[in-house]
């Protein structure tokens, strides 16, 4: 404790807040709690990916989540528990982008998933 507040002493605020996210992080990593798929995901970002296969994003949360953030989403629930990539087959319904419409569709394929 006395070594992480005497290097607190010489950051500013905000990099106090991310200094301790990396001391939690590596903590929860090394616990195994936090999966290297999960990790790289936080990292890299969502890659590449075929957006075909994504659904589209529900009016319900397009006014706070971003398009980048959705991608992170889709590519997070992609991993499984076990930290492998899931197959999941988006492509038999057809996927709209702009955020408008097929709501019903993508809420309907979450609940039977």
């Amino acid at each position: 404790m006395q070594l992480y507040q005497k290097i607190c002493i010489g950051l500013f605020e905000a990099h106090k807040i991310v200094y301790a996210f990396l001391i939690c992080s590596s903590i929860k990593r090394k616990e195994g709690n936090i999966p290297d798929e999960y990790w790289n995901i936080l990292l890299r970002g969502a890659g590449v990916f075929n957006k075909n296969m994504q659904p589209a994003k529900p009016l319900k949360v397009a006014h706070f989540i971003t398009d980048n953030s959705w991608d992170m989403l889709f590519c997070l629930q992609r991993v499984s528990t076990t930290g492998s990539v899931q197959k999941k087959d988006y492509s038999s319904k057809a996927v709209s982008h702009s955020g408008k419409g097929n709501e019903q569709a993508f809420l309907s394929r979450q609940t039977t998933s």
